[in-house]
């Protein structure tokens, strides 16, 4: 059995962010979860300009 879609929880830090990188890079459709407490929408920079994963919706003001 061969998955092709994956969730990473914590994917908005630093190390979760490489980990999204590496596996779009495979081919891998994948799904973030984070709150941001620690992490930044910034580390994901790259996969939203590749357009590889959707962008969050805004937050209220």
């Amino acid at each position: 059995m061969e998955f092709s879609k994956v969730l990473v929880t914590g994917g908005a830090g630093f190390m979760g962010s490489h980990v999204v990188d590496a596996l779009i890079e495979r081919g891998y459709e994948v799904v973030v979860i984070d709150n941001l407490s620690a992490g930044s929408l910034s580390f994901l920079e790259g996969a939203f300009r590749q357009q590889k994963i959707p962008l969050p919706p805004s937050r209220p003001a």
